[in-house]
């Protein structure tokens, strides 16, 4: 897909022509798209606005993808872009940059642009990059006002704010009925001095617990629905194979309830996770009432093989084996079979 510069913006053929007939006939197919040259708004080399194909109709013949592609004709779009008919995306940005609006309108001279999504950065005192509120759209409309949001709310570890230390993602009340008590829901991250997330609180009050693997990073121990005030031993102290907690309490608690539930009838569902030496994932374990559900995932060469729900008494797994193989040149089989050992 050939794509030129012309004039402030950037054009593209999205297809050069296909038969459409017996007689050879032939039809065009073109797209193009603005990129702003501001730098406040800072849209420079962005894109501002998105024409597509049925926006460019008029381009029907030869002569006019001559003119659509040609980057000394000053008169592109009045000569080959609809003014009444067609999609066409409109973008915004603000000053640091971030895309604020997109709308969409129907043909270039359309005045009446509507909302398609709209997002708030900054405007409450936080860091610029992080987002304040997102517009939820549901009906045609040229502003903002009134329109139902998620907002977000942050704290950091340092002055400089730039470690994320808690989230609080705020969703709009439903109207009835589709939410009986008709009030907003508000969902929790808190986020360690590394950035990975450690404790979550859903909109239904279940708390979340995750730890990470010490040496790679990635989540090795995750406790769904989690009792705060009776915290399982392995979740304070860790093991070698994930970090501990370090405390009897969530962040914050008893003071501070944010991440704190107290219902003696929580879950406590726990997933665990183990790595090889190159940090790929070879085991997972969730822990049921009575024994564990155990997958194994052995590496050897181009092969992959998955043991499912395996069995510790007999070492075998008690379903069949899948095995996904890539050749040399990239391409992937993948099969089941009976378990032969490893």
């Amino acid at each position: 897909m050939p794509e030129l510069r012309v004039g402030d913006r950037t054009v593209r053929v999205d297809s050069q022509g296909f038969m459409v007939d017996p007689d050879d006939a032939t039809e065009y197919w073109c797209s193009s798209k603005i990129l702003g040259e501001a730098q406040d708004p800072n849209d420079r080399n962005k894109i501002v606005e998105y024409r597509e194909r049925s926006a460019h109709t008029s381009v029907n013949t030869a002569a006019k993808v001559k003119l659509f592609l040609n980057p000394s004709y000053s008169n592109n779009d009045s000569a080959t872009l609809n003014s009444d008919s067609g999609v066409i995306y409109t973008m915004a940005y603000n000053s640091d940059g971030y895309r604020t609006e997109v709308k969409i309108k129907e043909g270039a001279d359309d005045t009446s642009e509507d909302f398609i999504s709209a997002t708030d950065y900054g405007t409450g005192g936080n860091p610029p990059r992080l987002p304040e509120a997102k517009y939820l759209f549901q009906d045609a409309t040229t502003t903002k006002t009134g329109v139902a949001k998620i907002t977000y709310d942050y704290t950091f570890w340092d002055t400089a704010e730039t470690q994320l230390k808690t989230k609080f993602v705020t969703y709009p009340a439903a109207s009835a009925p589709n939410n009986d008590s008709a009030s907003a829901t508000i969902v929790k991250f808190y986020y360690d001095q590394e950035g990975k997330i450690r404790w979550k609180k859903s909109a239904d009050g279940t708390i979340s617990y995750y730890a990470y693997d010490p040496d790679f990073g990635r989540m090795a121990y995750k406790m769904v629905d989690v009792e705060t005030d009776d915290l399982p031993l392995e979740l304070q102290k860790g093991s070698s194979l994930w970090e501990a907690w370090g405390s009897s309490n969530p962040p914050g608690a008893p003071t501070n309830t944010d991440f704190v539930n107290t219902d003696d009838n929580a879950l406590q569902r726990v997933w665990k996770y183990e790595y090889n030496e190159l940090g790929r994932r070879s085991k997972t374990e969730r822990v049921l009432e009575g024994g564990s559900k155990v997958k194994y995932v052995a590496y050897l060469g181009r092969e992959t093989r998955t043991y499912l729900d395996w069995d510790s008494g007999t070492d075998k797994p008690r379903r069949p084996v899948r095995v996904r193989i890539k050749n040399a040149n990239g391409w992937r089989g993948f099969v089941r079979g009976k378990y032969k050992g490893l």
